[in-house]
């Protein structure tokens, strides 16, 4: 659905950052997060403000 965003919640860092590539390759504008990334709070607020529609993360966000 065009516009709708999503959170992936990947098993490894590895795994996330394959996910954003593969999202990146089709046109998708998409980020990866994780515990030890510096930019962490810019992700979530570019997500959060609709301009990325994928925000893969790893052992960083919970369920909700």
């Amino acid at each position: 659905m065009p516009g709708t965003k999503c959170v992936v919640f990947a098993c490894s860092v590895k795994h996330s950052k394959a996910v954003v590539e593969s999202f990146l390759l089709a046109g998708v504008p998409a980020m990866h997060v994780d515990g030890a990334c510096a930019w962490r709070e810019e992700a979530l607020a570019k997500f959060a403000a609709g301009e990325i529609k994928i925000l893969s993360n790893a052992q960083l966000l919970t369920e909700g």
